[in-house]
């Protein structure tokens, strides 16, 4: 075993086990197999094992024992496996701890009194680090060393399992096993990565460099502040993503959508890159299995949030531990220790929370229908998952974040009740005439709900998905998102960086739902396959000229550029007999009072907000010359249209223009 905090040394297991309180090997033994029952072949199997493990010689840590301890009376000595006792066990493992070699000098030099005080400095140190480190969502305090000493038992149980075959290894791509981090938490961890790394390491190398060098009342702590940290490492860490407003669609699949890490080279050559792309069967209604990157070392790596399914916010899980040991039926975790080998002769079930082991029940099934009746009612959180593992007797409840969820419609099976009768029904859910004349018809299935509600939004969107070829409809999920629309309504009045708008926009002659709740997206047009000069003209069209000039296909960029007034800066015409710094490319012609106007076509060069600030007197070359140009000028090739001219302040009350230009793009 290892820990946080520890050297790369293997620790034996019932080290851990004895520095938690449990000592003797009896104890651990019934801490992972519950049984001493010779007859069941399972726990034979692991008491063979068990004790292999136990007797086994451990080359590093007998090497620790030997090395870091003097043979005289009162000292652990012999092998690691002999060794009982609590105290001995934790000085052994305060040897394997990081932080020991700075204190191993001290401690062969020091006297008596003082290796005493060093040694009990360790061991407070090495049992905080058990407390905070080891396991720390089943408890942080010394109360809770038992608990955690069953669930490194159960944990061990669990692997042995694994190992005689009697359960499945864990599938790492089995969705019940993930959890999606949301783009807060996303950002949240970046954010702390950065600051850590821009922030905490620079202020910690330079605080010992200067603490060790110089006393503390010579230093002068803002100074040194000032000097670790520069504002340039901050812009070189900056990380963005544009969205690109091309149509309602785009906008909100990208919001949906569900990334995998790309870590190493594993997901790009391997058997586990294979398994890794593949649609897994748990993800059926909550990850649509269509939609994918068409080619590329993406395929599979980005997948999109089904129609139904959405994830979870964290909820309070004290609130449901309080309910649950509450709970008449549970046999609380504290009472199991004292008799381990309850859980095999009674045949108790494991309930967990958030993976926190808090006791057992024999009844099951009770169990589980009253929580699952609790979440229906509102007793509980509407979002806590509730499920059973009846090979490894294990029922586990979640109210964690990042959950996936998708509604589901309960139907409680009451055939063979006292008293029930078809005529009892009752009908929630109102079908129409039509409804009825369509299921008569075959026009609609009862389970197309069901079907659809699978699918992401972006997969909806193809026509006939059902009688077409899988490639095709993957390759819709990608091109449906690169088409023109209307991304906003209020298009005309927002400043969007790169926001496309298609000028003409219709329904679709043939459609899905789908597109009853997004803005149109498509021209309609009428093509005419023949043969053109003797050959055949693949992906790519003839269009008639006078559908062009009509505006067919037209779509308009819209972007902008911004500048910052600073405070010595003047809003003007920039005026070349007094003015440094005027380039010959530059126009300055069609500004008015410094600012271009609304309306004004603008070219390459062009200027769009003049502004010239004064120089200082060493700065003057020239005493006619006393302004410097800082103007800002058009720079793309594309000519473009003057949209809107915002003159207004900025998050810090400070002026700043923003020039939202348009271009017009036709095939």
């Amino acid at each position: 075993m290892s820990m946080a905090g520890f050297k790369d040394i293997e620790v034996p297991f019932f080290m851990f086990f004895r520095a938690l309180g449990v000592y003797s090997s009896k104890d651990i033994i019934s801490y992972i197999t519950y049984s001493f029952n010779d007859a069941e072949p399972i726990t034979q199997r692991m008491l063979n094992i068990l004790e292999q493990a136990l007797t086994n010689t451990y080359a590093d840590m007998n090497a620790i024992l030997k090395n870091e301890f003097p043979h005289r009376k009162g000292e652990p000595a012999g092998s690691v496996n002999v060794i009982t006792n609590q105290d001995d066990t934790l000085r052994i493992l305060t040897r394997c701890s990081k932080y020991f070699d700075s204190y191993r000098s001290k401690l062969r030099a020091a006297g008596e009194e003082d290796a005493l005080n060093i040694e009990r400095f360790l061991l407070s140190k090495l049992e905080q680090n058990i407390d905070q480190k080891f396991l720390p969502h089943i408890g942080l305090t010394p109360a809770d060393r038992k608990k955690k000493a069953a669930y490194l038992g159960h944990m061990i149980h669990r692997m042995l399992l694994v190992n005689l075959g009697v359960l499945q290894p864990t599938d790492r791509d089995s969705y019940k096993n993930k959890r999606i981090n949301d783009a807060g938490m996303s950002y949240s961890r970046v954010f702390k990565t950065q600051f850590n790394f821009m922030v905490v390491m620079k202020l910690k190398r330079q605080y010992m460099k200067d603490f060790k060098d110089n006393s503390f009342s010579d230093i002068n702590l803002m100074a040194l502040f000032k000097s670790a940290i520069k504002a340039d490492d901050f812009e070189k860490a900056l990380m963005n993503a544009i969205l690109h407003h091309k149509n309602k669609l785009n906008v909100l699949t990208t919001l949906r959508s569900i990334d995998t890490p790309d870590k190493g080279n594993s997901v790009k050559s391997s058997e586990r890159a294979i398994l890794l792309r593949q649609v897994h069967p748990t993800g059926t209604g909550y990850i649509c299995g269509i939609t994918s990157a068409d080619t590329g070392a993406k395929v599979g790596m980005s997948k999109q949030l089904s129609i139904s399914a959405d994830i979870t916010a964290a909820s309070s899980s004290e609130v449901l531990k309080h309910i649950i040991l509450e709970d008449e039926d549970l046999i609380q975790i504290q009472i199991i220790p004292k008799g381990m080998t309850l859980l095999t002769k009674h045949n108790l079930h494991k309930v967990f929370v958030n993976g926190d082991w808090l006791g057992c029940v024999q009844d099951f099934a009770s169990f589980l229908m009253r929580y699952r009746l609790k979440r229906r009612e509102g007793e509980i959180n509407m979002f806590t998952t509730v499920s059973h593992n009846i090979i490894a007797n294990e029922i586990r409840l979640w109210v964690d974040s990042w959950r996936l969820i998708r509604p589901l419609l309960i139907v409680r099976n009451n055939i063979g009740e006292s008293g029930y009768t078809h005529t009892k029904f009752r009908q929630w859910i109102d079908f129409t005439d039509d409804h009825v004349k369509k299921l008569q018809t075959g026009a609609i299935d009862i389970d197309d709900l069901a079907t659809d509600g699978n699918m992401g939004l972006v997969a909806l969107t193809s026509v006939f998905a059902n009688h077409n070829q899988a490639a095709r409809i993957v390759f819709q999920t990608n091109q449906v998102k690169q088409t023109n629309s209307w991304a906003l309504k209020n298009w005309a009045f927002a400043a969007h960086k790169d926001l496309y708008h298609q000028v003409y926009v219709e329904d679709p002659l043939m459609s899905t739902f789908a597109y009853r709740h997004i803005p149109p997206m498509c021209t309609n047009v009428i093509v005419a396959i023949s043969i053109y000069g003797g050959f055949n003209q693949e992906d790519s069209l003839i269009v008639n000229k006078s559908s062009v000039d009509r505006g067919l296909f037209d779509a308009a960029h819209l972007t902008y550029d911004k500048c910052d007034i600073e405070q010595n800066e003047i809003i003007c015409r920039p005026d070349p007999s007094n003015t440094a710094d005027i380039k010959s490319y530059s126009n300055y012609e069609k500004l008015v009072n410094g600012l271009i106007q609304e309306g004004t076509y603008v070219q390459e060069g062009d200027g769009l907000v003049g502004k010239v600030a004064k120089l200082q007197k060493g700065d003057m070359k020239d005493p006619n010359v006393i302004y410097s140009n800082r103007s800002m000028v058009y720079r793309h090739k594309e000519p473009a249209y003057i949209w809107r001219v915002i003159h207004t302040l900025n998050h810090d009350d400070h002026e700043m223009v923003k020039i939202v230009f348009q271009t017009f793009r036709s095939i």
